[in-house]
């Protein structure tokens, strides 16, 4: 029993690591500057996360994580036991 328990908690946190990663790379796409909406239109990325309930913390790891270079990122999540998502940040 054990070791299903922890078989199944390592496959969560493999889920959230890629749901934190892809959080990052949609904030990404907006451009960063200031708190706000900008002259031109364009969103910031801070708005987009306070909109979403993200906490500035949440932000800066999502961030942090989808700017991880992607094999180290896959070696980790992949391994035998996944690191935190804070500590792929």
């Amino acid at each position: 029993m054990q070791f299903r328990r922890w078989t199944l908690f390592n496959f969560a946190r493999r889920i959230q690591a890629r749901a934190v990663r892809r959080c990052g790379e949609l904030l990404k796409q907006f451009d960063g500057r200031g708190n706000n909406q900008h002259d031109d239109g364009a969103v910031s990325m801070h708005a987009v996360a306070r909109e979403a309930g993200m906490s500035e913390r949440q932000q800066v790891t999502a961030v942090r994580v989808a700017n991880a270079p992607a094999e180290q990122f896959a070696a980790g999540v992949d391994s035998d036991n996944p690191p935190t998502v804070t500590r792929l940040a």
